[in-house]
């Protein structure tokens, strides 16, 4: 799982014009493993980072009291 600076970061690189691959090629560059290609693209075709995304899905408990 990527740290929120990371997944801020592809936010930042898309925004300054890279595309997905030019992402992994600026991890490269900079001797760094780069996320997978579907971690990328999670993270740059979303519009925020999320706030807490560790944080899963909970449904609310439905029981009739």
């Amino acid at each position: 799982m990527l740290t929120k600076t990371q997944m801020q970061q592809i936010q930042d690189l898309k925004l300054m014009g890279y595309t997905k691959t030019d992402i992994i090629r600026y991890y490269e560059a900079h001797g760094e493993k780069p996320p997978s290609r579907p971690t990328i693209s999670k993270y740059y075709d979303m519009d925020v980072v999320p706030d807490n995304p560790g944080v899963k899905l909970v449904k609310p408990n439905t029981q009739n009291l």
